[in-house]
């Protein structure tokens, strides 16, 4: 009975390995297939804080702009919702169920310009150049629904990978 319960062992092991493989790679094709960018052309990324951020990166010339928009700057919400301070849209979008996609579209709106994703703090983790804090963003992005984004794991890691050692330039919007 005791060599039984080891081959049961390495059976019921075994299989949990192989499932874990499965899950694993369920969840990189489903990041793959569901990617916003390809890695090759600029991404505009708006990132809310108490002063939201729009970071454009541009990956051939490896150069990060930095938008800060101050709290009390007001825009025009999309789907018809009013006027609001661009600070609080994040939240009005987790209370409407629409989580960053609500500041994404305003600020594209508003401004004029696309914006292709949405990062809840800490996002700009992505354009700091700080190895610490991005190996932290990184395991936190292999965690399920950790990082408050649309951006797909692929998506992430290649912001990771890319933006390491780029040239900054910050802008400020003064209302």
């Amino acid at each position: 009975t005791s060599r039984r319960l080891q081959i049961l062992a390495k059976r019921t092991i075994l299989t949990l390995l192989v499932l874990l493989m499965i899950a694993l790679a369920s969840r990189l094709y489903s990041a793959w297939t569901s990617r916003i960018w390809d890695g090759q052309g600029r991404i505009t990324i708006a990132v809310n804080s108490q002063n939201p951020k729009i970071y454009s990166f541009e990956p051939v010339s490896q150069k990060v702009t930095i938008l800060e928009l101050p709290h009390s700057l007001e825009i025009n919400a999309s789907h018809g919702l009013g006027n609001w301070y661009v600070g609080s849209l994040y939240e009005l979008g987790l209370q409407k169920k629409m989580e960053g996609e609500l500041l994404r579209m305003s600020l594209q709106k508003s401004l004029g310009i696309p914006i292709d994703a949405y990062v809840a703090p800490p996002g700009d983790v992505f354009f700091q150049d700080n190895p610490k804090a991005k190996i932290t963003f990184l395991l936190q992005t292999l965690l399920p629904n950790s990082n408050k984004t649309n951006l797909s794991l692929i998506d992430q890691l290649n912001l990771l990978i890319k933006t390491t050692g780029s040239r900054v330039t910050t802008k400020e919007i003064n209302p």
